[in-house]
């Protein structure tokens, strides 16, 4: 989730609450977008706003095709520092009937945090086995844990608007993303000229090429969140009578904009952040803030105890050398963990 400093807004400039939709992958405008803004135990809205579906550049609320923003700011909708939902509703047709996605989000004292942007956690600084700290001090254990389940994971696990650059070799159909795929925007090609070397740029016909995001509509076998891939597709006409179409061989030649980011189905357009992996952060936000330094290792390697007694309060570690665990310390929260965790990705020099 989001985190946005009281003293900052979310904005077209800073672009800190996302709204993406799209439709078998890609992402595509749609007619009419609102949200609402509420208290985490709270059942009535704190802000109603109407999303103004024009492009940025035209004082609108839209980044990008499928990309918009909610304007928010913290001090002139006087939200204290905390825990919030935003709800969004949207048509994505004049005749459609409006549906409804939503995530966390929080407010962050700027006392205590310096950018909004850097901000990220998967658990509400509301969750109730932490409420013995100060809310400054949970918000900041969350945010280090989700990183590190970012960093063990070789993911993230909230949408994301990235352009990524990527590298073929040899010219393939099909080129293949370290990310899971929420919904593609644009993919524009690279290329050099053999004799005057001029780099000219081609966007891609988006109705060409086929993403593979199939999670988000419940499909989980296969899973494509582990083999993102986007590939090309031959319409209208059997694919052994026309020319097949390739992504070329070149050094990131292929420039790809869209949201990515490993989410569970549901029912929204972009998914949500796994439960078990919540339960992960919140294990390694609690070992932070009842051991900072690390130096209990009943918390940092509960795995290396070979016995133990509470009422004369004796411990015994293996002290083989052996840990049956490598990531947490913890063999249950490594399972999960593993998981979750990308792929290896095999590279060759070319």
């Amino acid at each position: 989730m989001p985190g946005i400093l009281k003293s900052d807004a979310s904005s077209c400039s800073n672009p800190l609450l996302p709204f993406f939709y799209q439709e078998e992958g890609l992402l595509k405008d749609i007619y009419a977008l609102r949200f609402e803004v509420f208290r985490v135990s709270g059942a009535t809205p704190l802000v109603s706003v109407t999303v103004n579906t024009d492009d940025c550049e035209l004082g609108g609320d839209k980044l990008s095709t499928g990309y918009y923003i909610g304007q928010l700011n913290p001090t002139t909708s006087s939200l204290d520092v905390g825990p919030y939902e935003i709800v969004w509703y949207y048509k994505v047709e004049s005749t459609s009937s409006e549906k409804v996605a939503s995530y966390r989000f929080e407010i962050l004292d700027p006392r205590y945090f310096r950018f909004s942007a850097r901000f990220e956690s998967y658990v509400g600084s509301d969750i109730v086995q932490l409420a013995a700290y100060d809310l400054q001090d949970r918000q900041r254990a969350l945010m280090e844990a989700s990183r590190e389940v970012d960093r063990l994971t070789g993911r993230i696990f909230f949408p994301k608007y990235m352009e990524l650059l990527h590298t073929v070799r040899p010219s393939s159909k099909r080129i293949w993303l370290d990310q899971p795929i929420i919904g593609v925007g644009e993919i524009i090609l690279e290329s050099a000229g053999v004799v005057t070397g001029t780099l000219s740029t081609y966007e891609l016909d988006n109705q060409a090429i086929r993403i593979y995001n199939r999670h988000l509509s419940g499909l989980l076998s296969p899973d494509d969140r582990d083999n993102p891939r986007i590939a090309f597709a031959s319409i209208g006409v059997p694919a052994a009578s026309i020319e097949p179409a390739f992504f070329p061989s070149g050094v990131k030649n292929i420039r790809i904009k869209g949201a990515f980011g490993y989410t569970d189905p549901d029912g929204s357009p972009f998914g949500e952040v796994p439960q078990p992996l919540k339960d992960v952060v919140l294990y390694l936000a609690f070992r932070r803030l009842v051991d900072p330094l690390g130096i209990d290792p009943t918390l940092t390697s509960p795995g290396r105890i070979r016995s133990a007694k509470t009422r004369d309060q004796s411990i015994s570690f293996d002290t083989s050398g052996y840990s049956s665990s490598s990531l947490t310390g913890d063999v249950r929260y490594d399972q999960i963990l593993a998981d979750y965790c990308r792929p290896f990705h095999v590279g060759v020099a070319g």
